[in-house]
């Protein structure tokens, strides 16, 4: 399994995403893109290395909604 490659550290998103790849239960598609602002996100890579804006737009939507998500609303 490969925690790190060129694009940096994976997070717990990019690994699952790669064993459902891997598994051939999914097939590649949107979610790559996805994926990767997730990871990018998890790590603070858009912060530190990217200055991704993409993933500071969804940072700015967690920290104005808040972490929590409400199932039962």
């Amino acid at each position: 399994m490969i925690v790190e490659n060129k694009l940096g550290k994976a997070s717990g998103a990019r690994l699952f995403y790669n064993y459902l790849l891997e598994k051939r239960y999914i097939t590649r598609t949107f979610l790559d893109e996805l994926v990767e602002i997730i990871r990018q996100y998890d790590i603070w890579e858009w912060y530190t290395k990217y200055k991704n804006k993409k993933v500071r737009v969804l940072h700015i939507l967690f920290e104005e909604q808040g972490y929590k998500i409400h199932l039962n609303d």
